[in-house]
């Protein structure tokens, strides 16, 4: 069963249960089991439909966060790249539209991931953290 399968079918069995419920004069124990179940259905699309958002959203990333064999593919443009050789070890090796660096040892490459960017206005330096700890001691003595 497929993502958007398992989305239809858990719509499908809260519409029924739903049905059964809005059709019924009387509500007893069972009513309330239909109704309960529909509810939980409705929770697990709505599950299975962010799980599904999420899969695309990662498929779909700017930043690749696989390995790509140098026998598969090479860098189109020229610069720096992770590499990874058959050492089992790790660089940022320039490519220069021919080779990398390390050209007899690369096995893999994969493109750098972007810099760090501190997502708060509060984010502090060194320095502040510093500051902020020497002056807390100081304020204890």
């Amino acid at each position: 069963m497929t993502l958007d399968e398992a989305i239809k079918h858990a719509n499908e069995v809260a519409e029924e249960n739903q049905a059964i419920v809005d059709s019924c004069d009387y509500y007893g124990e069972n009513m309330a089991k239909c109704e309960e179940c529909a509810k939980e259905h409705r929770q697990l699309a709505t599950w299975l439909k962010e799980l599904k958002r999420l899969k695309e959203q990662i498929s779909s990333s700017d930043e690749p966060n696989k390995w790509i064999p140098i026998s598969k593919e090479v860098p189109e443009e020229n610069g720096y790249y992770l590499t990874t050789t058959m050492f089992n070890q790790v660089y940022c090796d320039y490519w220069n539209g021919v080779a990398f660096d390390r050209s007899e040892t690369v096995i893999a490459w994969m493109p750098k991931p972007a810099p760090y960017k501190p997502q708060e206005k509060d984010d502090e330096s060194c320095d502040e953290i510093w500051e902020r700890a020497y002056a807390e001691r100081d304020s204890k003595k």
